[in-house]
């Protein structure tokens, strides 16, 4: 399995909502926010596949086998896993 630490369109869907609060004062930083996340980070799945595939992995096998958790699950995770393996913070 590959995990990644965040869910891209929980996460914009989070932005849009705190835009959407702040707005109209929040519409230059909306501007030029958006357009990073329409070009690629709603699509970080696809180019998370091609940038492995570069590296010589194959696209399809690794699609069904890709998942995205929740940010602050990824941090518990993480402090869970260290726990367990004694290793110091890097």
């Amino acid at each position: 399995m590959i995990a990644f630490y965040d869910k891209p369109l929980l996460k914009f869907e989070r932005l849009l909502e705190t835009y959407l609060a702040f707005a109209p004062r929040g519409f230059k930083s909306f501007s030029m926010a958006i357009p990073v996340w329409l070009r690629e980070k709603l699509f970080l799945k696809d180019l998370l596949l091609a940038e492995l595939a570069k590296l010589g992995a194959d696209k399809k096998s690794l699609a069904s086998r890709m998942v995205f958790s929740e940010h602050h699950l990824s941090h518990a995770a993480s402090a869970f896993s260290r726990r367990r393996s004694r290793k110091p913070w890097c």
